[in-house]
Order: structure tokens, then sequence, then C-alpha cells
């Protein structure tokens, strides 16, 4: 498994959340492939 954690209080950084926009789906499908 893979957690990606956010410590900061409130919303996200614009940059932070555009990161996780591009990479969770990414993951997603990496992960699926391998099992």
């Amino acid at each position: 498994p893979v957690s990606l954690v956010h410590a900061g209080h409130g919303l996200l950084p614009v940059k932070l959340r555009a990161f996780l926009d591009f990479a969770a789906p990414r993951l997603k499908e990496r992960l699926a492939r391998l099992m």
C-alpha cells in the first residue's frame, strides 16, 4: 500500500493538489497491473 500524507491544515496547496491529481490514477494503474 502507498499513502500520501499532508500534515497541513485546511486546503491543500495548489501544486500539491495538482501532483495528487496527476499521480493517483497512474499509481492505481501500476499497482493494479502488479496484482
